[in-house]
This record gives C-alpha cells, sequence and structure tokens, in this order.
C-alpha cells in the first residue's frame, strides 16, 4: 500500500528517491511542525534527517513506530549535537545509526547501524560528508523493512554519551580551522582538554 511520507530535511534528495522507488509519496518539509500541519499533510510515516527542531511528543505519539531519526552518530555514542565533531574530540565511536524517535533526544529504539573507521587524513568536514553518505546508503537498503515494521533494539542509556546545543557551541569556538580542522588536531584539542573518553 502506498504510504504519504513526510521527509523533515534540509537535504532529502537521497531519501526522496529511496521513497519514490517503493511507490511512496514523499513530503519534503523544512520548518516547526505542528498537529495541524500534520493533519493537512496526512503523512502515514515521518523521517527526520538533519533536522534542527525537536518534534513535541503529541505528534510522536500518533506516529508509534512510524516515526524515525537519521543519525550520524554510532549510538548511545553521542546523542544530540555536532556527533561527528565530538567523536574526535572525545575519542569514541564513530558510526551511523536509524532509530525510532521517542521523547529523549537520540534515545529511541536502534532499527540499524554501522561502524564507521576513518584514517587520520580526514578533516572533520570530509568524515561528516562520508558519514551522510552512509547513512543515505544504510536507509536505501533498508527502508523497505522500515515502513513495513521491523525490530528495533533499545539503547542502553547508561552507556554512551550526549551533548547539548551550548555544549556544542562552545567546542565549535575552539576548533582552529573549522569543519575544516584536521581530525588529528580535533583529537589532539580533545587530549588538551582532558575530555578523552577512550585515549
Amino acid at each position: 500500500m502506498m504510504m504519504k511520507v513526510l521527509i523533515l530535511s534540509p537535504y532529502p534528495e537521497s531519501l526522496m528517491e529511496t521513497v519514490a522507488r517503493l511507490g511512496d509519496e514523499a513530503i519534503c518539509y523544512n520548518a516547526p511542525i505542528t498537529p495541524e500541519f500534520i493533519a493537512a499533510t496526512q503523512a502515514d510515516f515521518i523521517i527526520s534527517y538533519g533536522y534542527r527542531t525537536i518534534i513535541k511528543i503529541d505528534i510522536i505519539e500518533r506516529f508509534p513506530r512510524r516515526i524515525v531519526n537519521m543519525h550520524i552518530a554510532y549510538l548511545p555514542w553521542n546523542r544530540g549535537v555536532h556527533p561527528n565533531v565530538w567523536s574526535w574530540i572525545e575519542g569514541t565511536p564513530k558510526g551511523v545509526t536509524i532509530h525510532f524517535i521517542d521523547q529523549g533526544i537520540d534515545t529511541g529504539d536502534i532499527i540499524v547501524q554501522e561502524e564507521v573507521q576513518f584514517g587520520n587524513d580526514e578533516t572533520l568536514d570530509t568524515t561528516y560528508k562520508k558519514l551522510r553518505v552512509q547513512i543515505e546508503r544504510l536507509f536505501d537498503r533498508h527502508w523497505a523493512s522500515i515502513r513495513s515494521g521491523c525490530d528495533a533494539t533499545p539503547q542502553d542509556l547508561a552507556a554512551g554519551n550526549n551533548h547539548n546545543k551550548a555544549q556544542g557551541e562552545k567546542i565549535l569556538t575552539l576548533l582552529p580551522q573549522g569543519y575544516q580542522t584536521p581530525v588529528a588536531t580535533a583529537e589532539e584539542l580533545g587530549r588538551q582538554l582532558g575530555l578523552r573518553i577512550r585515549p
């Protein structure tokens, strides 16, 4: 059965292609949403990808197991903002995760994830772009099962870590070359600040 899929994202193009290939209709939006807006779209499923607005609980509750987030982190590591930056600063696992959305920030049950390895010749920008490619490919491979209903694994919320907006803004000011900062420099910055979770 054809679904109406609301894609909340500043860069929905790849997801639109995947959704359309299975015969579903993609509705793209990148601004705050309300219950009234959701009702008007008649959406059956919601995908959040790079969406900067927290989705309110009254909307989440309307879409049980039908609202997912695509997060460029290997959850439960680096929940919250700037996950790729923090993975280098703190020395934590890097990867991508698709998970159901609940009332927390990146705390929902994990549908599928992949750990990603990088060399030290990368920058924060190049690793970010590669993670985006990786998660879009992951979505392409798994959308059929996600839309049909799939199993998911609860996160161990006692493990991993998270970062809020204020922490993210502060760490960005310390990067000597912004997103062009080499990852080796970001790792050394983490050591200097005493933030390394793993050496």
